[in-house]
């Protein structure tokens, strides 16, 4: 989710990198919608009685810890990409 949301967020432009352009300089309702989206399956995982209606299984600390560092990892390659690769035009955009 993490990942999604930032590949959202770093594919909104491709002629700024992540880091210079900000959450909320194009869209308002992002910032919210990732707030929400946060806490929404922060609640699902940590409270048993959704958990279990939803089928998940607790998830231990050391996989949340290897799926956001591979989310980051990726969200850097995506970045690195920008950079590196040919920038597109105003009229391909």
């Amino acid at each position: 989710m993490f990942l999604n949301l930032g590949l959202i967020q770093a594919n909104r432009s491709w002629g700024k990198a992540l880091h210079k352009k900000g959450i909320g300089t194009s869209n308002r309702y992002f910032g919210w919608i990732a707030l929400a989206t946060c806490l929404l399956l922060t609640g699902i995982l940590s409270i048993p009685i959704i958990r279990q209606l939803f089928g998940f299984a607790p998830l231990p600390s050391i996989l949340l810890l290897f799926g956001m560092g591979m989310g980051g990892v990726s969200l850097l390659w995506f970045e690195g990409g920008k950079r590196i690769g040919p920038t597109r035009s105003k009229s391909m955009a």
